[in-house]
């Protein structure tokens, strides 16, 4: 069984990958806050499914990865990036769209910025936040997943990973 190295050119396409991904991060936040808005309950296990968005949206239009360490970096990248984009957007908008109204109902009370954010963020959402953060990452660097947007045959007993 013979290695085989691949030195051609990286077939990824960089702008797309950047764009739907950052897109589906925003996306994702902006349904992921319209859903606490509405229930007023805060459910930082829903930030999970915008990882996955990111990730799957950099795995179809990234194509392929990178050929060289640096590129791959920056490309495995994109996706944690993209998603905590995205939960920044939905705790943002959240912030705007239930805590400020919240306030703003009660009349007697004095805005304030840090007790706001207070409200909208609980203890145990880093966990949440950690997590969507690596299905963006694991998603696109998987061989498992490459192999289905490639078409290529997957082997456990390939030696070549990250």
């Amino acid at each position: 069984m013979t290695i085989e190295h691949s030195n051609t050119a990286s077939t990824t396409r960089w702008l797309p990958a950047v764009a739907v991904s950052l897109i589906g991060g925003v996306f994702g936040g902006l349904v992921w806050a319209y859903v606490v808005n509405t229930t007023g309950f805060i459910y930082g296990y829903l930030c999970i499914p915008i990882g996955f968005l990111v990730g799957i949206c950099l795995l179809f239009l990234g194509k392929s990865p990178p050929t060289s360490l640096k590129q791959k970096v920056l490309y495995y990248a994109i996706g944690p990036v993209s998603t905590l984009v995205g939960i920044a957007t939905g705790k943002i908008l959240d912030i705007k769209w239930r805590v400020m109204t919240e306030w703003a109902d009660n009349t007697s009370a004095h805005f304030d910025f840090w007790l706001a954010i207070k409200q909208s963020i609980l203890p145990h959402d880093l966990f949440f936040f950690l997590a969507a953060c690596y299905f963006s990452y694991r998603i696109p660097s998987s061989r498992i997943w490459q192999s289905l947007v490639q078409k290529k045959e997957f082997s456990s007993n390939d030696i070549n990973t990250l």
